[in-house]
């Protein structure tokens, strides 16, 4: 699993066409989120102290990262985990599903949810023995948004039983998204990171379901 971020680099930086579609989206989602921090900051929070403004601005990049990283991200989404599963199994054994209205819809609306939930935990977190579950469920909701198109395939687009599969890996889920969202903090790094964090959550769905393959009597846990 260690491994598993370094391989993501080298397949991100393996070619000048895979660099681009990692590029792209976290490009405009870069420019989008600080847009909106800004607006924020300028109408209600620049006359407010530090203390509060600046949890809340972080807040507002990391929703807007998440609602409009994962819209920007779908044309190129499919192409990121074709490629990487040419790289892992030499072939793409699970098909990605029509690019159409519905789907489009679908990831529209868990987008929506994602941000609901962001805020209704948020606010939770000024209840001082709530506030470590922000981070947890901040986590688990940024890992969620990169394998959700994994599932799906896996599922031939049935969306029962996802967050079941989800959570049957919680713990290491956890690690992933809440790597993803330090990241998301860091100059530069931030841009280039939503190709990188499809790229990275494809190669630890890829090789769960390869040692599920070589193991069938592992239980899940």
């Amino acid at each position: 699993m260690i491994w598993l971020p370094l391989r993501a680099l080298s397949i991100m930086f393996s070619h000048p066409k895979v660099l681009a579609l990692a590029f792209l989206p976290g490009a405009l989602t870069f420019a989008a989120s600080v847009g909106v921090v800004y607006g924020v900051w300028v109408k209600f929070l620049s006359f407010t102290s530090l203390l509060i403004s600046l949890p809340i601005m972080m807040l507002t990049f990391l929703l807007t990262w998440l609602f409009v990283g994962k819209l920007s991200l779908m044309p190129v989404e499919d192409l990121l985990i074709d490629e990487c599963q040419k790289r892992v199994w030499g072939e793409v054994r699970l098909k990605g599903l029509p690019f159409n209205a519905a789907r489009f819809t679908r990831e529209l609306l868990y987008s929506a949810l994602v941000g609901a939930a962001g805020i209704f935990f948020f606010i939770l977190s000024f209840i001082p023995f709530l506030a470590p579950a922000n981070l947890i469920v901040a986590g688990w909701l940024s890992s969620y948004g990169f394998l959700a198109p994994l599932y799906e395939r896996k599922q031939g687009g049935r969306s029962d039983g996802r967050v079941a599969l989800f959570f049957e890996h919680a713990p290491g889920n956890l690690i992933l998204g809440m790597s993803l969202n330090v990241l998301l903090f860091l100059p530069v790094v931030n841009v280039f990171l939503l190709g990188y964090a499809q790229i990275l959550a494809t190669l630890v769905f890829l090789r769960r379901e390869s040692e599920l393959s070589a193991n069938p009597e592992i239980v899940r846990t």
